[in-house]
């Protein structure tokens, strides 16, 4: 692949990965996630493990260091190696995915899987930025009730995965998710006393 091949590419990772960062507060503004998680999925498609690793790390870079920017006033130097370090785990998320026919379904359980790890990982994890984080304005955030922060990670992965590249099953699917995202808060809310 060739260098100016490369920047144009790199840089819509690092823009996608931001339009994320922009749907976690302070911004809020929710359906960006599901924008920035598409776009990025084109940009990964069937390219080779390389790139594939060295655009899941733009993407994680562009979305965790605004997200994660708080951590600057902490300690800079342990920022800039959280950053790194957790795009290097949506780096590697993204050469475990499987490409072809179940992509839709394997991107979003790797990347899961990723910030799982990032939750507890190292030294208790840094369990903030994350896409559940980023839909607490949305429909989905009653999933949280069901299976809290990985859930809803999990389902905003997969709906902007069957965005990127829509099915008849993977829509059914996404449009599943929303609905019973509808109707938790309201159950749960039936049985509060």
């Amino acid at each position: 692949m060739s260098r100016s091949r490369n920047w144009p590419a790199g840089l819509a990772c690092l823009g996608s990965g931001a339009l994320v960062a922009l749907s976690l507060p302070p911004w809020g503004w929710w359906p960006l996630a599901f924008v920035g998680i598409a776009l990025f999925v084109r940009l990964i498609g069937d390219e080779p493990r390389r790139v594939r690793f060295a655009r899941g790390w733009i993407f994680s870079v562009g979305w965790l260091a605004p997200g994660m920017g708080w951590m600057w006033y902490l300690t800079a130097p342990g920022y800039v190696v959280a950053v790194a370090m957790f795009g290097c785990f949506h780096g590697l998320a993204c050469t475990r995915a499987p490409r072809g026919r179940y992509a839709w379904l394997g991107f979003p359980a790797a990347l899961t899987l990723a910030e799982a790890i990032r939750f507890c990982f190292p030294f208790g994890g840094v369990p903030l930025a994350t896409l559940g984080i980023s839909q607490v304005g949305g429909p989905l955030r009653g999933l949280a009730a069901l299976g809290g922060v990985v859930l809803l990670t999990w389902v905003t992965l997969q709906i902007g995965a069957v965005l990127a590249h829509p099915s008849r099953r993977g829509v059914a699917f996404a449009l599943a998710a929303v609905a019973v995202a509808l109707v938790l808060p309201g159950v749960g809310g039936s049985s509060v006393g």
